[in-house]
């Protein structure tokens, strides 16, 4: 084989390769971009997971203090219940026209 037709047989495999390569990068891109979408996504299920654990440490920690702390149970029907014991006056106080005045005043 003369030297003219070995460069032609090397640029034909050249050319083989490069289509091999882009062939091969568009078969896998779309792999691709799912798996970031599904590590993304399992990411954020990781994150509120953690979200969810703490929410419920601390609402273990609440039925645990009201199953065994009197002043907890007391605290809860004071605050959101508004119970007072007897004898006890209580003072409201509107919060939203102590903000107003302060817009006011600015």
């Amino acid at each position: 084989m003369d030297k003219k037709g070995k460069s032609i047989i090397v640029y034909f495999l050249y050319a083989i390769f490069i289509v091999v390569i882009i062939a091969s990068a568009a078969m896998i891109w779309p792999v691709y971009r799912k798996h970031r979408r599904i590590k993304d996504y399992v990411s954020n299920l990781k994150e509120e997971l953690k979200n969810k654990t703490d929410e419920a440490v601390k609402l273990n920690k609440q039925v645990h203090d009201l199953d065994n702390n009197p002043e907890a149970v007391e605290k809860i029907a004071r605050e959101k219940f508004g119970l007072v014991k007897p004898g006890e006056t209580v003072l409201i106080y509107d919060d939203q026209n102590k903000n107003s005045g302060r817009r006011d005043s600015q």
